[in-house]
């Protein structure tokens, strides 16, 4: 019951706000791509499924956001800086935020945020589902994001420099995220080392974007 209900939670709420959300923040239009929400979200919530169900845990950090680069390649047909872009970026910072809440209702004692980060599952779907919605309306209200013409299509030299600069953190990024998981069950004394590297990385990329929009434009 527990797998079912983690199931209809992920499909119905938490990764449509996800992807919502990465292509709010890359000035998208939702509409164009409701079908393709769809269905990456049902892809998605059976993918949470199958890790939830195995009993590797560590699987979900590893196995989710490289399955989610290929729905933005293979189901938006978005370019490989973008796809990986957008997973980092909405990654990133549903795993900070995870962190920050369940440091919030432990009372920020080390022990026991490890311990919520391990076994919560449902109830930090529907804050990050809520968190998701609303920044997808702050996005949206304050016309704030980046333009995926600037981030990859530019044709300036300055454009492409920074498209071969973003891969090294992209590529950190995602090792650091991957390896989340991994310091949360087995490496506990590395958890909050990789938090801030995330942090770090998420600043820069996050700088680096909005340096470029304002340059191109």
């Amino acid at each position: 019951m527990r797998l079912l209900f983690i199931f209809v939670i992920t499909a119905l709420l938490y990764w449509p706000s996800f992807i919502i959300f990465a292509l709010v923040l890359f000035r998208q239009k939702i509409q164009k791509y409701k079908t393709k929400i769809i269905i990456s979200s049902f892809l998605m919530a059976v993918v949470t499924l199958l890790v939830q169900s195995n009993p590797y845990p560590v699987l979900i950090t590893i196995i989710q956001p490289l399955c989610l680069i290929l729905c933005m390649l293979l189901v938006f047909k978005f370019r490989i800086l973008i796809a990986i872009l957008m997973t980092v970026l909405t990654y990133n910072l549903s795993y900070l935020l995870e962190v920050v809440l369940n440091a919030i209702l432990t009372r920020f004692s080390t022990a026991d945020i490890i311990a919520a980060l391990q076994d919560n599952v449902i109830f930090p779907a529907f804050v990050l589902s809520f968190f998701n919605i609303i920044f997808c309306l702050l996005l949206y209200k304050s016309r704030l994001g980046f333009s995926l013409s600037n981030v990859h299509f530019s044709r300036r030299k300055s454009g492409r420099l920074f498209q071969k600069k973003m891969y090294l953190p992209l590529m950190i990024s995602l090792f650091a995220l991957s390896t989340g998981r991994l310091t949360i069950y087995h490496i506990t004394h590395l958890v909050f080392l990789d938090v801030f590297v995330l942090l770090v990385l998420f600043i820069y990329l996050i700088k680096e974007l909005y340096h470029n929009e304002l340059h191109e434009d």
